[in-house]
Formats: C-alpha cells, structure tokens, sequence
C-alpha cells in the first residue's frame, strides 16, 4: 500500500512539473505568427500630382498568414491600397550568393492623390491585422509625407504638448480617459505621433495614436486607460518630422495611486483531512496556471494555442482523478481484520476392549 501511494505522488509531482516546463514554452508560440511593414521612411509629393509608394508585408514566424487587411488612417488625401486584402500573406524566400536564403515581403502598393495647393508633413500610419484566428495579430507603421516646396523650407515646428488631465480619483480596473492636447505654433501642417507610457501592467486602447496638427493650431488627444494596483507616473512622448530627422521629447505627466474598489471577504472553512488536500490542491492549481499565463484584471493578457488548452484539459483530468484515490484511501482508512472461523475437528470414537 505505501508503494502505491508513493507512485501515486510521483506521477502527480511529475506531470505538474512537465507542465511548468511545457506551459510557458507553448504559450510563447505567438512569435510563430507575427509579420513587418515594410515601408520607405519618407516620400516627398508635390501638390497636384499622383504619387505611389511601394510597401510589403513581411512574415517574420513560422506560418504563414491569413484573411490579412492593410488600413490606412492618420491621411487627409483619397488613396488606394493595392491589394488592401490578402488571402495568404506567405514566407518567401530569395538566395544570392551572399546572403544566402533570405525572405522577402508579399509587396502591396499605396498610392495619394496630392491636392494642387496642399502643403505640409504628414504621418502616414499603415496597420496589418490578421483576421483567420482568435490571436488577431496586428502591427503597425508609418511613413513621412512631405508636401510641396513649403514643406522642405519651412523652419522646425514648435510643438508642445500641455493640459494633460485625468481623474482626481483612479480606481482599480476601472477606464478612465487620459486627455491632452498638441500646440503647433508653425506656419505649417505637421504631423505628430503620440505614444503613453504607464505603470506596469496598465492597459491602454492602443499604444501610440497619430494626429495631423494644422498650422498655429491646435488638436485634442485621449487614451483609454484601465489601471490596475500599481501606482506610478503616465508619461506622453511625442514625435514628428522635420526634414531628414525624427524629432521627439516626452512629457511626464501626474503620479497615480489607483484606490481600492472592492472589500476581500474570507470565508472560514470546517473542512479537513482530504478535503482540504483537495481545496489547497485546486488552489495551487490555479495560482500556477494564473502566473503561467500572465493574468491581468482577470483576463489573460497572453495568447493561448489549443495545444495548451488541451494540456490543461489532461492536467486537470488527471490530477483530479489522482487526487480522489488519495481522498477515497485517506477516508476509508485501515480495512476490518479477516475473521476466522472456528472449525469443531471430529471427535474420536472410543471404544471398549
């Protein structure tokens, strides 16, 4: 009998311990699906014509992509995109002799319809998203478009950022909007990219937004921001174009301690012996699947391939049925000992001599 509860905790130690080795190799098989816009840094347009910029799409994991669309925002001016859509975004690959194999990008063209009279720099911002699987894996880049002769002699825009105003009160996990706002004291459009840095584990509805901000005027700008229990500053950099540089300074804004929103109640438990194995094995469990996957607010925040979910399925299945043997042994105790039956031998007959 030890023997075999022995085994029995050794095959559970071993089949946990399989799955932390496992678990975070295969949830970090996102790298298997991620892809690059190509792009030329900057392209100069002069007003009224038609002008094409060539761009790719390069696969950058290990399969390919599906059902991917390219977006276009951040661009006053009508354009095409061409192909907008792909069926397949595929790995391809050229030689020569020397670089070896290398990849190259499915190549996909922008063209602008430049308005006679337009001037300015602008931001161009191109988004790919996969929309074949659950991941939706997107990226995003972009391009400087330089406009008429205005454009290039025009003297540094002064931008600042200024009026960043949030909540007096954050609160744990729940939204609150992040405003502020972008002076361009230039005597011409600019384009600039705004992108919010924030306490570990915050999130954000997107990283970085662009904004065209016309001459001696001004643009209001807002992020969507779900804190969570750590405190820490919000940071706003900013970027934009100026000739042949990225210029770029970052603005710190107010220091945030998010409340707390919600009371813990503890619940006293009765139970003991295998039942409280059993509550504190589940509870294990579940603090190693949550730390394995990187929880956040509730949510995993990590992608999970079906060859994780299905070794989660066998983990549970297994343990738990380990578990109940070992319940069911330490409940049923020692077994009644064997009774013996008393067995009368045969008498011997006497007899008289």
């Amino acid at each position: 009998m030890q023997v075999k509860r022995s085994m029995i905790f050794v095959s559970a130690m071993a089949i946990i311990l399989a799955g932390a080795l496992v678990l975070p190799a295969v949830n970090s098989s996102m790298t298997s699906y991620s892809f690059e816009i190509i792009t030329p840094a900057e392209v100069s347009a002069q007003p009224g014509t038609h002008v094409t910029v060539d761009c790719g799409v390069l696969v950058t994991g290990m399969y390919w992509l599906h059902n991917f669309d390219i977006t276009i925002s951040d661009l006053g001016y009508n354009y095409t995109v061409t192909p907008a859509h792909f069926q397949d975004v595929r790995i391809l690959r050229e030689w020569n002799p020397t670089a070896g194999v290398y990849r190259v990008p499915d190549n996909f063209t922008v063209g602008i319809d430049v308005p006679a009279g337009a001037s300015g720099v602008y931001m161009v911002t191109l988004t790919g998203t996969e929309h074949q699987s659950w991941r939706q894996v997107t990226n995003s880049t972009y391009f400087v478009l330089r406009v008429g002769a205005a454009a290039q002699n025009a003297t540094a825009p002064q931008l600042t950022i200024s009026d960043i105003l949030v909540p007096e009160t954050v609160k744990e996990f729940e939204p609150f909007n992040l405003t502020f706002k972008i002076d361009n004291n230039a005597a011409v459009a600019t384009a600039a990219t705004v992108t919010v840095a924030l306490p570990k584990e915050w999130q954000t509805d997107a990283a970085s937004k662009t904004f065209t901000v016309p001459a001696s005027d001004s643009v209001l700008g807002a992020f969507r921001i779900v804190p969570t229990t750590t405190a820490g500053s919000v940071s706003l950099m900013i970027e934009y174009p100026f000739k042949n540089q990225i210029i770029n300074f970052t603005k710190v804004g107010p220091y945030l301690v998010p409340g707390e929103n919600a009371t813990t109640t503890t619940v006293a438990s009765n139970q003991t012996g295998g039942l409280g194995m059993l509550g504190g094995a589940f509870a294990a469990l579940g603090s190693f699947f949550s730390g394995a996957f990187g929880s956040t607010g509730g949510a995993f925040d990590s992608y999970l391939t079906s060859i994780t979910i299905g070794i989660i399925v066998i983990l549970v299945i297994v343990i738990v049925w380990l578990l109940g043997g070992i319940f069911k042994i330490m409940q049923g105790g020692r077994g009644k000992p064997e009774s013996t039956k008393q067995c009368d031998a045969p008498g011997v007959e006497l007899k008289a001599v």
